[in-house]
């Protein structure tokens, strides 16, 4: 007969070596980004990079943020830590985070050589299409006030901050360079009603609504590999 204890080893035992499954598939699936890692030469041209400048590279970080954009889920079918091929099991996600071009260089909010990601992402989709049962897309979605743009506040430099006031329901509130004539959302708050403070940076205008050409704008970058079926999710809609 099975004693409880020797039901407990078992289930730590389990548990422990599905880990160590886990962990051995990670550690191949980043060998294997690494493998491809791109960066560029004297041209200006997209080349692998070797192991020793993955090194110092920054293409090493944006391998490692593209992993733990994906979410591994495993197949009670064919074992723990498996990711099978069968339709029905897959569970892997890729989350493509607000690869446009205002973030791109040349845009006005421009992330140094943060081109050197579309090339990997397309890679990594293509050689593990199989696996991901979904492909999302982030798109920063502002409108042409937005109140993170330094253009909403009159007298302030970009990059600098001011304190933003909102009721409990996220109500923005009137004062300083909150006015009606930019905001006609907000409101005129006493002292006595529940709210809070916050720190607002003040960033160049970034990302705007439908703006397709010129450096603010949203547009997800041509050269990333976008298909019909993925799903787009826009945020910072809100111009409050």
């Amino acid at each position: 007969m099975c004693r409880h204890k020797d039901l407990e080893h078992l289930a730590i035992t389990e548990k422990i070596e599905g880990k160590r499954r886990r962990g051995r598939q990670r550690i191949t699936f980043i060998e294997n980004l690494k493998s491809w890692a791109i960066g560029k030469d004297s041209n200006n041209n997209f080349i692998r990079l070797t192991e020793n400048r993955m090194t110092s590279s920054k293409s090493i970080t944006i391998v490692c943020s593209i992993v733990i954009g994906i979410s591994w889920m495993v197949s009670p079918a064919r074992g723990v830590g498996h990711v099978s091929d069968s339709p029905s099991w897959r569970r892997a996600a890729l989350l493509i985070i607000d690869v446009q071009k205002c973030f791109l260089p040349g845009g006005s909010l421009a992330v140094n050589e943060g081109d050197y990601v579309i090339p990997i992402i397309n890679w990594m989709r293509e050689s593990y299409k199989h696996q991901f049962s979904l492909v999302a897309l982030t798109k920063d979605w502002h409108c042409d006030r937005h109140i993170s743009f330094v253009t909403s506040h009159s007298g302030h430099d970009v990059f600098s901050e001011v304190n933003l006031r909102y009721l409990e329901n996220g109500t923005l509130c009137l004062g300083g360079t909150i006015t009606k004539s930019n905001f006609p959302e907000a409101v005129t708050c006493s002292p006595e009603d529940p709210s809070r403070t916050m720190p607002q940076v003040l960033w160049p205008e970034h990302c705007i609504q439908n703006l397709t050409t010129g450096s603010a704008s949203s547009r997800i970058d041509g050269s990333l590999d976008v298909r019909a079926e993925d799903v787009i999710i826009t945020k910072g809609t809100k111009c409050e």
